[in-house]
């Protein structure tokens, strides 16, 4: 441990800021904690006890790190809020264009409404409609001024919704707002520099349109500038699936690839100093050009560490390279610590530098014919199992989903993309030095990634090739155990007897421990209407109620209705409202079986209490909702 510093502080980092956030320790006694603090710094200074002094100086910075989080940590509300009035002011930070011909935009500034006291410098996702009312032209950076509906993120309630207060936690949003273009004014072009970064990011996109064709734009504009709006989302899901999503963004693994080919093409510099300089200014311009990716900032910075060590003439390895970066990154920007996209780069770095080595020499000691292709064949198992060992229980956390074939799909498919990307940036250098050249190369890359596109897809459609839903995260975490329990077995005898005890205690485990889980009446508060499933009945067979708010109200199907109209047969719907009848209309549309009948508000009051509700089902606004 010693030899490696920077690993050893940050994992001490880790640990106090978990504590305390455990804890959840007050404003005034994590004040007092710094004060206290401060005072033993400056006793131990005087001492020169050089290890205390080290340990109260992370645990002073797990302090403050603790302090700015909970001070700017938002509480979404978990019941039901309705769409209000509200004025932003900001600037645009990216956008992307949706299938329904609308913008998805994120954007930071001044929020300001009747009902909430004035927000400053937050973060919001906004839905931008009619597009071709749009006066102006979105780019980058731009200052507006624009009347919103907002409302608060709302949580998974259903097995094929999706988690929007994960997501907005994940990325800092503190409201979602839908506005329409004739609401939606220009105020100011963006700074200078933004433009430039606009500008240049706007050119490398028509140079790769112009060289590669229309037919795979999408996936190289992910992995050159890690902008993934212009994949399909069939593509996205097939891709999760296989457990292979990483490749189509701008992960660490791109990143080690580009720095590799800058420190290549910068051989004719002997001066290391002067090298060192130049690839730190290139590899910093890429990370800035693609939009600060939390991946490629942590990959940039270990590279440019690496190079340092290379100049001082001394090795840093990789876990130091790790520890460093990801400290750096957490105090430049705190709120890092509770992000997916850090934690799951970070995670799967730790898991290759902690375990490959040690797989890959389990997997050659089981083979004595071994030759360059064996070899390569064991580094890619033990790169992709070592990875997946720490970052497969944080997706599954976050996203549902654990990939079986992963360990196959990644075999073949990474060494395809990375092919793929060094054909990306060859072609698109020569692109402005020899074109007939550059043309020659993107014919071979857009080979390459069709091949890997069909690949992926034939792996996608394996049956049993992932896990899905609410259990997802509980069996990761147990395969990873398995794994690592497997692996640092020491010899045959060993491993055949921890084989054994695994089996018998998984065969335990779904014997005789009730795996069933989930509410048997599912409560699901809507903005118009109040959906109950009665699960504790056949799904063939299930009792659907639904009860409007208020009467009038012009109806929609959302997901919630077509999840029950997908999900569940001959539902027996009690309504009371107009939702009710449009999912009757729908159902008979379809010529799908189904029974049904009208409640009256004063029968509705009767079936909540006879159901067990202390409220009445269309007063119910809590999405935690438990009845008595």
């Amino acid at each position: 441990m010693n030899q490696y510093p920077a690993f050893k502080y940050f994992i001490l980092f880790v640990v106090f800021f978990f504590i305390i956030s455990y804890l959840n320790l007050q404003k005034e006694i994590i004040l007092y904690l710094i004060f206290g603090a401060l005072i033993l710094l400056a006793i131990v200074w005087k001492m020169k006890n050089f290890l205390s002094l080290y340990l109260i100086l992370i645990f002073l910075a797990s302090l403050v790190v603790y302090l700015n989080i909970s001070s700017d940590k938002i509480v979404y509300p978990t019941k039901v809020i309705p769409y209000h009035d509200a004025v932003f002011t900001g600037k645009i930070l990216n956008f992307n264009l949706l299938a329904n011909n609308s913008l998805k935009i994120t954007a930071i500034g001044d929020l300001d409404s009747k009902i909430l006291k004035k927000m400053k410098n937050i973060k919001v996702l906004i839905n931008l409609n009619k597009l071709e009312n749009l006066r102006f032209k979105i780019r980058d950076g731009i200052k507006f001024y624009s009347k919103l509906k907002i409302s608060t993120p709302k949580p998974k309630l259903i097995s094929s919704d999706f988690n929007e207060i994960q997501y907005f936690q994940t990325n800092n949003f503190v409201f979602y707002g839908v506005a329409n273009t004739d609401e939606f004014a220009f105020i100011d072009n963006a700074e200078p520099f933004q433009q430039l970064l606009s500008g240049t990011k706007k050119g490398i996109k028509i140079k790769i349109c112009e060289i590669f064709g229309n037919r795979n734009f999408g996936v190289i504009n992910a992995l050159f500038l890690g902008d993934k709006s212009f994949i399909e989302k069939e593509v996205k899901l097939d891709f999760s699936k296989t457990g292979t999503a990483h490749l189509l963004a701008l992960s660490g693994l791109h990143v080690g690839i580009i720095s590799g080919i800058i420190y290549l093409l910068l051989g004719f510099v002997y001066n290391r100093w002067l090298k060192f300089l130049l690839f730190s200014i290139i590899i910093s311009s890429f990370i800035i050009i693609t939009g600060f990716q939390i991946s490629a900032i942590r990959a940039g910075l270990m590279a440019i560490s690496v190079i340092f060590g290379l100049c001082l003439e001394r090795r840093i390895h990789p876990l130091s390279s790790l520890s460093f970066s990801s400290l750096l990154m957490v105090l430049f920007d705190n709120s890092l610590l509770y992000s997916a996209a850090f934690q799951m780069s970070v995670s799967s770095v730790l898991g290759i530098i902690l375990f490959q080595d040690i797989i890959y020499k389990k997997l050659s000691s089981t083979c004595h014919f071994k030759n360059i292709i064996v070899d390569a064949f064991f580094i890619s198992i033990s790169v992709t199992l070592s990875a997946s060992i720490i970052v497969s229980p944080i997706v599954a956390y976050y996203f549902d989903i654990f990939s079986i074939i992963s360990p196959i799909s990644n075999l073949i498919e990474i060494p395809l993309i990375s092919l793929s990307l060094i054909g990306i940036v060859i072609t698109l250098t020569f692109a402005y030095i020899y074109l007939p050249f550059a043309m020659l190369t993107a014919i071979t890359t857009n080979q390459l990634i069709d091949l890997t596109m069909y690949i992926n897809s034939l792996f996608a459609d394996v049956n049993m090739a992932y896990i899905s839903g609410s259990n997802t995260f509980f069996i990761s975490l147990i395969i990873s155990i398995i794994i690592l329990l497997l692996i640092f077995a020491e010899n045959y005898k060993h491993l055949l007897f921890r084989c054994m005890v695994i089996t018998l205690s998984l065969f335990l485990l779904n014997k005789f421990v009730d795996t069933e889980t989930g509410p048997k009446k599912i409560v699901i508060p809507a903005q118009n209407y109040v959906l109950m499933i009665d699960d504790t009945t056949k799904k063939d067979a299930n009792k659907i109620y639904i009860f409007d708010r208020k009467p009038g109200i012009r109806p929609y199907l959302d997901k919630f209705l077509k999840y029950v109209i997908d999900n569940y047969k001959n539902p027996y719907i009690y309504y009371c409202g107009n939702f009710g009848l449009e999912m009757k209309d729908k159902l008979q549309s379809l010529g799908k079986p189904y029974k049904s009948k009208l409640v009256s508000p004063a029968m509705s009051d009767s079936i909540s209490k006879y159901m067990g509700f202390k409220d009445n089902f269309f007063q119910i606004i809590d999405y935690n909702y438990e009845n008595n």
